[in-house]
């Protein structure tokens, strides 16, 4: 067998598994959002945030009383001001998939129950 033949097999094996382990990722978030109870809370943006190829915010919030860390990297995120405070929603069984709502600023501080609100705090159904 020639060196060519194996790496151009390796290399298709390479793809084949990160095609796989982003499609099984996908199922789980799709699965987990399907079926976890949602939540709201606050989330506070704390640092900016840059790569080779995003930047945006890291933003701090409290889910299930645990203290979560994550960044966001859309355009709104992006022009959020350190420090602003927005509503989030976040999946019960896993509290790091989260939602956040930039037409939800926080002006003041507030206090959110340890399991967070049920519902949005500012929107009727």
């Amino acid at each position: 067998m020639k060196i060519e033949n194996i790496k151009f097999g390796l290399s298709i094996a390479f793809f084949a598994v990160l095609v796989l382990s982003v499609i099984g990722y996908l199922m789980y978030e799709y699965i987990t959002k399907s079926n976890s109870e949602v939540r709201y809370t606050v989330c506070t943006m704390v640092d900016n945030y840059s790569s080779s190829k995003d930047i945006g915010k890291k933003y701090e919030y409290t889910a299930n009383g645990e203290l979560f860390e994550n960044i966001c990297t859309s355009h709104a995120c992006a022009e959020a001001k350190l420090g602003s405070k927005y509503v989030l929603k976040y999946w019960v069984d896993d509290p790091k998939l989260t939602e956040i709502y930039f037409d939800s600023p926080i002006a003041t501080d507030i206090v959110v129950p340890k399991d967070g609100w049920k519902e949005h705090p500012y929107r009727k159904k």
